[in-house]
């Protein structure tokens, strides 16, 4: 079978020359598998046999800038340009044991290497298909083409072999079950879960990079984080969400235990946002709520489940799950994510109905803190709510929304959008420490409340009574 090639790597000018000194070059994982799926293309990796790394080295540098990232194996990044995008270069790559341990493994590149025995060691058969350059001619020995077609994940060669080299794949495989929509084999499947346990030997930064893939990359997360559930691995991810396994929420508002309920959260959060805040947020949501759970009679006499306080001890358990991962270094995360995701937790009980007074809104949105975040905490309400026992009125929540928006219009939402600075409390009022704060905060809820305007004239004016004590009869 050949395979239409994309203009772009057709354009990659050291292909000719790596044909001319006679070495063969083939595209490999991922951008192959996308072009297969008709998806955009991905990063190039291209594998180059049948010539030593010098020569090839020596080619790539005749066209561009070159990183060899990989000296053992002869890995190398190479770009047109400085600060373009890299294409992965390297030899037909096998792998040796040399221990009885899942690290026990030396990797060797080999010029001379068929393309089938470099394909052979790769971790997922739909990744282990290769496509020569420039014929377009389609190499694939183990079936991942097929297993494409059929919507399967397969181990390539022996799963549990593939996961020993790397558990880190099982985390993988179920990012691609989320991203395509995959069918777990059962060997593979049975591989994941020997394997899980070995999770604890891998770097907590590794994990988080794959945990935030599989959020981001999906339109239905919910796939994949199940496998991890089903395959013991969410034990060694996010431990925190296995209280949640099965646990009934005697709630009429829940028809969902715990677990089932988080991921239909996630995935419609996923239907309303590509924000990895507000899915990452829709993940840890309620994972303090068997923690938190309590059960007592209704106003009917019948026995329903409570879960008070479970959002604060939410977000501090979300702290440390996030901590533990590292998620604030890790890629794809933005800065100052973790603190967003913690606010949306913490605040994620929305108890506000769209005719509330102003003054109630006003308060609420002051406790979130920005606008920005408000938006994000209605598109995690949207989706918790979807995900409750008969859902929720989307129009009921829009009409929230618009109500909040207009209010929060020139609206200040901390005392540092006060129009009165807290140096000038200092420098003209002659406040200090803790007091200034104090003043601040008094200042806001009157301007809240809209018993003051948010002007540097009357907020001064209102200080001075403030801090002459006679606050009271303002």
């Amino acid at each position: 079978m050949t395979l239409p090639i994309p203009a772009t790597w057709k354009g990659i000018g050291w292909l000719r020359d790596i044909v001319v000194h006679g070495g063969r070059a083939w595209a490999v994982g991922g951008a192959v598998r996308d072009l297969l799926l008709a998806l955009p293309a991905r990063d190039l990796d291209v594998v180059v046999g049948g010539m030593p790394r010098a020569m090839l080295r020596e080619i790539l540098l005749r066209h561009g800038a070159v990183d060899e990232v990989g000296a053992d194996f002869a890995v190398f990044k190479w770009r047109e340009r400085e600060g373009g995008t890299a294409v992965d270069v390297a030899l037909p790559r096998k792998e040796r044991s040399t221990g009885p341990g899942h690290r026990d493994y030396e990797v060797q590149g080999e010029p001379d290497l068929a393309i089938e025995e470099d394909l052979a060691r790769r971790d997922f058969t739909i990744n282990a298909i290769a496509v020569e350059l420039p014929s377009g001619d389609l190499v694939d020995p183990l079936g991942g083409r097929h297993d494409l077609e059929e919507g399967l994940l397969r181990a390539a060669g022996v799963p549990l072999e593939r996961f020993r080299e790397d558990p880190l794949r099982v985390l993988r495989g179920a990012g691609f079950v989320a991203r395509f929509e995959l069918v777990v084999d059962e060997a593979t499947r049975a591989a994941m879960t020997e394997a899980a346990p070995l999770l604890e030997t891998v770097a907590a930064e590794r994990m988080a990079s794959e945990l935030i893939k599989l959020l981001s990359c999906s339109m239905r997360p919910s796939l994949g984080l199940r496998l991890l559930f089903d395959v013991g691995a969410m034990r060694w991810l996010v431990p925190e969400l296995m209280a949640g396994v099965g646990f009934d929420q005697k709630s009429p508002h829940h028809h969902l235990p715990v677990d089932e309920h988080t991921l239909l959260t996630v995935d419609e959060a996923a239907a309303r946002s590509d924000d990895i805040v507000v899915r990452m947020a829709a993940l840890l949501h309620d994972v303090a709520k068997p923690s938190s759970f309590s059960e007592y009679p209704n106003r009917e006499g019948r026995v329903v489940g409570h879960f008070h306080g479970h959002e604060r001890e939410g977000a501090r358990m979300a702290r440390r799950a996030m901590s533990r991962l590292r998620i604030s270094s890790a890629p794809g995360f933005p800065r100052g994510g973790v603190g967003e995701v913690l606010a949306l937790v913490r605040h994620h009980l929305v108890y506000l109905r769209a005719d509330a007074s102003d003054r109630a809104l006003r308060r609420f949105l002051t406790r979130v803190g920005s606008l920005k975040r408000m938006r994000r905490l209605l598109l995690l309400h949207r989706a918790d709510r979807a995900a409750h026992a008969g859902g929720e009125e989307d129009a009921a929540i829009d009409l929230l929304e618009a109500r909040i928006e207009e209010l929060a219009h020139d609206m200040p939402l901390s005392p540092h959008d006060l129009a009165l600075r807290g140096g000038e409390l200092v420098s003209l009022l002659g406040l200090r420490g803790p007091t200034v704060g104090l003043a601040q905060r008094w200042l806001m809820g009157e301007v809240i409340d809209g018993r003051l305007p948010n002007d540097r004239r009357s907020l001064l004016k209102a200080a001075k009574r403030w801090a002459a004590g006679d606050a009271g009869s303002w």
